[in-house]
């Protein structure tokens, strides 16, 4: 079976090379990555093929998608150079994204009167309040504040008014001007301990929150007057006050630029109600570099993949869950390479988990799983491993510790294996290589290590009826797991 492939250049009608060889493409985590074209040389539109998009269709299974990056000419034919539509995404820079942001990266605001404050930002908690031995009159005020970025436009800010201020001072928010610091629109005043959510109004990219006396003159004796704020969270894009995938992603494929020709539907981005904070994507970032980390925080495969849209074939970003059960298997008549697994070290039954409590202690739990299918119970040998998670508590320590217990059951399956057809899916049915994908789990039988399971993270067709696959090792879930407690204690 064989591959087509066609070209597609910016304002002509695309048309079909005709090969001197079987295309050799791949794809890793986020789609298509890199094509080597070999052909002979197009007679048509040759001012316009730089950068061009190309498409190879196997016979079956995905159309990959890319653009002609350089064009060889090796014996006289020619070798196009293709770079896949993963890479558009790298091209695109979006520009500071604070979706949440806990950081507490604060300038001090100076109002009237701001020596008789003191202030302090320490553990996640704002402290803010008049200092004892000085004089106060009423109004004299004092804060932090902070400005994003130029073009960013706040939506909201989170926070816990930690304790019930005295009554001669009052915590104040508001959005502030961005060069001098001063209250711009309404001017919150909280009084309460408690959850409370202020809003801004569009077009702001600066906020103020200070405290205010709110008495006639007074020299404390004792820090008294002084409010305290917790949980802060400052939703910095406008539009999407839930920071889920789908929100997102739907917000970051709006910035990818027409010419790139995406759907930007959001069609197959599928449902994901999970809150992600705080999410943080710096000016450096490519949208590239912003999937990657969200497919990193929520185990889920986040790519680009060939689409019909429109009456034609487009890229689009795909968002799903990665599926732990096998959509292929192979027996040895169709594996090359020797498949590996991790030996005694990818084997526990039980795991001891050190954490930090909520009170600044080490603490820490000891697991075991009880699963029959657990080899090294089977044979009799226990093996304890222990890990070190950020600030948690006993509960969530457990549950890390089953979930890691649960991947090291069975050796998994480990390498870079050749793949020649034929392959099936687990009900049977026939596969060709072209068909395999990133970001699927592929069942090895009859191998050293016996049956085992593994992730493909990157594949290397060789036409339409071979593939070179690596495979991971790392469980994404529990990548996803810790990634997330580390930035919940940043």
């Amino acid at each position: 079976m064989r591959c087509s492939v066609w070209v597609h250049p910016p304002g002509r009608d695309p048309f079909e090379l005709v090969l001197a060889a079987e295309p050799e493409y791949t794809e890793g985590p986020l789609g298509p990555l890199d094509a080597m074209v070999l052909c002979r040389y197009p007679s048509r539109h040759r001012d316009r093929l730089i950068d061009a998009r190309l498409s190879i269709h196997p016979p079956k299974g995905e159309v990959w998608l890319g653009r002609i990056a350089d064009i060889q000419s090796p014996g006289g034919h020619a070798l196009f150079v293709c770079s896949g539509a993963a890479g558009d995404l790298g091209r695109v820079f979006p520009g500071e994204l604070p979706y949440c942001d806990t950081s507490l990266s604060f300038d001090e605001w100076n109002g009237v009167n701001w020596g008789a404050f003191q202030r302090s930002i320490s553990g996640g908690v704002i402290d803010m309040g008049q200092s004892p031995g000085t004089t106060s009159q009423q109004n004299d005020r004092a804060g932090y504040w902070r400005v994003y970025p130029a073009g960013t436009e706040l939506e909201a800010l989170k926070f816990d008014l930690l304790n019930t201020p005295h009554a001669d001072i009052r915590l104040e928010v508001s959005a502030a001007d961005p060069v001098t610091g001063e209250p711009v629109g309404t001017l919150a005043t909280y009084t309460a301990a408690g959850s409370h959510e202020f809003s801004f109004s569009a077009g702001c990219s600066a906020y103020l929150i200070r405290v205010r006396i709110n008495s006639t003159p007074s020299t404390p004796s004792r820090y008294d007057k002084f409010v305290r704020v917790g949980n802060l969270r400052l939703y910095g894009v406008r539009g999407v006050p839930s920071i889920t995938v789908p929100a997102v992603l739907n917000h970051l494929t709006a910035k990818i630029p027409a010419w790139m020709d995406f759907d930007t539907s959001g069609a197959w981005i599928e449902p994901d109600a999970a809150v992600i904070e705080p999410l943080v994507f710096e000016a450096h970032h490519q949208i590239a570099d912003c999937l990657n980390e969200l497919a990193e925080l929520r185990a889920r495969e986040l790519s680009v993949r060939a689409k019909l849209s429109g009456g034609r074939i487009r890229p689009a970003i795909v968002s799903r869950p990665i599926d732990p059960a096998p959509a292929y298997q192979v027996f040895p008549e169709s594996t090359e390479g020797q498949i590996s697994g991790g030996g005694i070290a990818s084997l526990a039954d039980r795991m001891r988990v050190f954490y930090t409590d909520q009170g600044g202690r080490t603490r820490y739990v000891d697991v075991i799983d009880t699963s029959d299918d657990n080899y090294l119970r089977t044979i009799g040998q226990p093996r304890m491993i222990t890990a070190s998670i950020p600030s948690a508590s006993t509960s969530v320590a457990t549950d890390y510790a089953q979930a890691r217990l649960a991947t090291m059951r069975r050796q998994p399956a480990a390498g870079t294996p050749r793949i020649i057809a034929p392959i099936t899916d687990l009900r049977g049915a026939e596969v060709i290589p072209a068909q395999i994908h990133t970001m699927r789990y592929i069942r090895f039988h009859a191998t050293e290590i016996g049956t085992a399971d593994g992730l493909i993270t990157h594949v290397r067709h060789l036409g339409a009826d071979e593939a070179d696959l690596v495979l991971a090792t790392d469980s994404p879930a529990l990548e996803a797991e810790l990634a997330i407690m580390h930035k919940r204690q940043q």
